[in-house]
C-alpha cells in the first residue's frame, strides 16, 4: 500500500493535465463544472497557486463529473477497470489537504478487491494527513 499526503493547493498543481485527460475523453458532458476547473487549470498555468479550500473545491468539481453527488470529498477506483484490475486507488481532498492511497500488483488483483480496506486506509491517512 502506497499512500502520499500533500497541500491540496500541492494537488492542484496538476489539475492542467488532469483536465486535459479529461476533456481528451469526451465522457463529462457537465459544462458547469468544466468551466470551473478550466477557470482553475488556466490559474495554475499562469503559475499562482491556488486557495487550500478552492483547490479542494476543484477537487469535489472533478468528483462529481464522474458521477459522485455534489460536495463529495472522496473516491476509490479500479484501475484501469473492474475487468483488468491492476490496481485500486483512493483520492480524498478537505481541510486543504490532500491524500491518495493505492495497492496494486503489476500482474493483476484477485476478487475480491480491496475496495472496502483501500477506502477505510484512505480515511484513515487523511485523519493523519490534517493532523
Amino acid at each position: 500500500m502506497q499512500a502520499i499526503g500533500s497541500s491540496s493547493s500541492e494537488w492542484a498543481r496538476s489539475l492542467p493535465e488532469a483536465l486535459r485527460a479529461i476533456e481528451a475523453s469526451g465522457q463529462f458532458a457537465d459544462a458547469g463544472n468544466l468551466k470551473k476547473l478550466r477557470d482553475g487549470a488556466e490559474l495554475i498555468e499562469a503559475g499562482q497557486n491556488l486557495d487550500p479550500n478552492r483547490a479542494c473545491s476543484l477537487f469535489s468539481d472533478m468528483l462529481e463529473l464522474q458521477g459522485k453527488p455534489e460536495g463529495s470529498s472522496w473516491i476509490v477506483t479500479v484501475v484501469p477497470t473492474r475487468d483488468d484490475p491492476q490496481a485500486v486507488t483512493g483520492q480524498m481532498c478537505s481541510g486543504g489537504r490532500f491524500t491518495s492511497v493505492m495497492t496494486a500488483n503489476k500482474r493483476g488483483l484477485q476478487e475480491p478487491l480491496p475496495v472496502q480496506r483501500v477506502a477505510q486506509a484512505l480515511k484513515s491517512a487523511h485523519r493523519k494527513n490534517l493532523g
